[in-house]
């Protein structure tokens, strides 16, 4: 099955220990990129998506992380590539991975305006930003220190991305209502000014 090579190579594409990535690539490997294809799965039989294009999305969304960190100015651009060429080796057609690097994976970050146009893209891009709040994403992300920044320059950051997923990601109505109380406390802690 093409996703179950996929997902090998995924693997083995982190598990190269690239010398330029960030730390906590292999955090992310498993601890997000793995939920988020997991979440996926579990959303499509909730929207009656395509869970074989938007898990493999999942599975590549974040790619770029096995080699770089997410500062660099090519992160974007390696990611598509990086994810074309596993998709291609696992069997993907040119029309499956259109969808899966140029619909989801260039808009599951959904800045401004730019949104996703899919179903799998919807779902996919909801599962990411599930993961950031049902998970410890953001203790963990706090953890890695000076790799993001100061405390006030972290609280920024977790508020901004609080409301961008809140507001731009949860692209159906009933899953933003039912993440609303746990978006609604995540948001307190970003109040709390440092040393309190």
């Amino acid at each position: 099955m093409k996703l179950d090579k996929l997902h090998k190579l995924v693997e083995k594409q982190y598990c190269q220990k690239h010398p330029n990535r960030d730390d906590w690539a292999d955090w992310m490997y498993t601890n997000h990129v793995l939920w988020v294809g997991d979440k996926t799965k579990e959303l499509c039989g909730r929207y009656d998506a395509d869970s074989e294009i938007a898990v493999a999305a999942a599975l590549v969304h974040d790619i770029a992380d096995s080699i770089m960190p997410r500062n660099d100015e090519q992160h974007a651009e390696k990611g598509k590539d990086i994810g074309r060429k596993l998709c291609t080796e696992a069997g993907y057609t040119d029309e499956q991975i259109a969808v899966i690097i140029d619909d989801i994976v260039v808009h599951h970050s959904c800045y401004g305006d730019d949104r996703p146009s899919s179903l799998e893209s919807k779902v996919m891009v909801a599962a990411d930003a599930l993961a950031h709040v049902q998970t410890d994403f953001f203790p963990h992300a706090f953890a890695q220190g000076s790799a993001f920044g100061d405390y006030d320059w972290q609280i920024t950051w977790m508020r901004k991305k609080l409301d961008k997923d809140f507001n731009n990601k949860f692209l159906f109505k009933d899953l933003q209502e039912e993440v609303r109380p746990l978006y609604e406390s995540l948001k307190q802690i970003t109040n709390v000014p440092n040393g309190n």
